[in-house]
């Protein structure tokens, strides 16, 4: 029997996913957590000239390393240590000396906007969670996160260029994503905002642990 758990939190950019996983992780313990952003495993583009990368669409399925994605997952279900690969956003290539060792624990939460599209991924999981929240609440909070410089957690991005890029973003999310949360334990609504749904998330995970730990 598999000795940890592997939560996925899905959900629209902005939804709120990432306070939903802080939450998660403060109350059941980040001693017990280790985090895996999907945002990481974005295909590295460096062999694709600079001017061409902006053409590339970024919101669909195929930009994702998923092979990679499923070798750092299996790696710490199987109690392995590794390593997260860092992704640069401006550049959108990654940066080696930059990758995360990662050691496995109780628990493995992999968050991004795709993380339920693939079956095989899915199927790898104990529990899934789809954070959701109207478009335009996940606008404002893309804005605001992808306008701030990379020292601050952003993606330093201006105004102008997330407007444009919204559009397929919600387009992609809509048509790929959107139909994902049937495949999910646990819908949350209003992101980090609803905490009964975080209560109710954290206590079935909870009992998962109690149920793993018999």
């Amino acid at each position: 029997m598999k000795q940890t758990l592997l939560i996925l939190v899905a959900g629209s950019s902005g939804s709120g996913k990432s306070t939903v996983v802080r939450e998660m992780m403060a109350q059941l313990g980040e001693d017990i957590c280790t985090l895996v952003p999907l945002d990481m495993f974005y295909l590295n583009q460096s062999s694709i000239p600079v001017a061409k990368r902006v053409e590339i669409n970024f919101d669909h399925p195929d930009a994702i390393d998923w092979e990679e994605l499923y070798y750092v997952v299996r790696n710490l279900q199987e109690g392995n240590k590794t390593k997260l690969p860092f992704y640069d956003f401006v550049t959108h290539t990654r940066i080696p000396g930059k990758a995360t060792p990662v050691s496995p624990k109780k628990i493995i939460i992999v968050e991004g906007i795709m993380v339920l599209w693939g079956k095989k991924f899915r199927e790898m999981a104990d529990y899934s969670i789809f954070v959701d929240a109207p478009m335009d609440t996940c606008l404002s909070r893309r804005l605001r996160r992808d306008t701030a410089p990379e020292t601050e957690g952003g993606r330093g991005r201006t105004h102008d260029s997330v407007i444009e890029q919204w559009e397929v973003v919600r387009d992609m999310y809509l048509a790929h994503f959107e139909p994902t949360k049937m495949h999910a334990h646990l819908i949350i609504p209003r992101g980090g905002k609803n905490d009964g749904g975080i209560t109710l998330l954290v206590a079935a995970i909870r009992q998962l642990l109690s149920e793993r730990e018999e």
